[in-house]
């Protein structure tokens, strides 16, 4: 009975946590991913895969670095299958947390999935509009849930940071008409404090900031991310 009730009760803490017991080997898989060592953090996932067969946060985890390592070769003939593959941990991921997950982690790591099907739907070859706007817009709703929580709300503020600069940077005479809000302030805040202290989208919320900060016209900024990044 014991050795049935152990692998139980490391499942039920690992899904209900706040945070998941596995939260700084997913850190690694970040740094390894933004570092270009993608065998390496394959082969982490590939362990967490053994430790939690039935978690689908680790196939979430495994497109985001399929995806940086698809851009990171700037091959994008694999773009159509890793968005199949985003569509089958969708449905994975919905029969598993039901679409409106309590947990904040796992509204984190659902908002990451949308957040990548965004992106891939609107650089894609069948470049779709319509549905990268459905998934970013999914994505936002997720990590605004997700950041209820003090650790989670860091991490998130770099997928909410690009959707509100991004928003409302190229929204136009709707931002002028006061139908869209300009929350750039909020969002480059956002993607400092992200960049600063968080520790599996730090990587990113610095990469991220150093376009924003571009854009904005903070040349100097950008170039001190830049930096930055170079420096890790």
């Amino acid at each position: 009975m014991k050795k049935c009730f152990i692998p139980i009760f490391i499942l039920f803490v690992t899904i209900f946590a706040k945070i998941p017991i596995y939260y700084n080997s997913l850190a690694d898989v970040m740094f390894a991913v933004f570092d270009n060592h993608f065998q390496r953090a394959y082969s982490i996932l590939d362990s967490l895969s053994v430790e939690y067969p039935d978690d689908p946060s680790i196939d979430v985890f495994r497109i985001i670095a399929r995806a940086s390592e698809l851009h990171d070769m700037e091959d994008e003939s694999g773009f159509e299958n890793l968005m199949t593959e985003i569509d089958s941990v969708e449905k994975i991921c919905l029969n598993y947390w039901g679409k409106e997950p309590e947990s904040h982690w796992v509204s984190f790591v659902m908002a990451n999935l949308y957040g990548q099907k965004a992106i891939l739907s609107f650089i894609g070859e069948n470049r779709n509009i319509l549905t990268a706007w459905k998934a970013f817009s999914r994505a936002a709703e997720l990590w605004e849930y997700a950041s209820q929580d003090s650790i989670l709300a860091i991490e998130s503020y770099n997928g909410l940071g690009n959707y509100y600069y991004w928003i409302s940077a190229k929204s136009g005479i709707f931002r002028w008409a006061g139908l869209i809000k300009d929350r750039r302030d909020t969002a480059v805040a956002m993607l400092k404090n992200s960049a600063e202290n968080a520790k599996l989208s730090i990587d990113s919320a610095i990469h991220s900031l150093i376009f924003v900060l571009l854009d904005s016209g903070d040349t100097a900024g950008a170039i001190s991310m830049a930096n930055k990044l170079i420096a890790r």
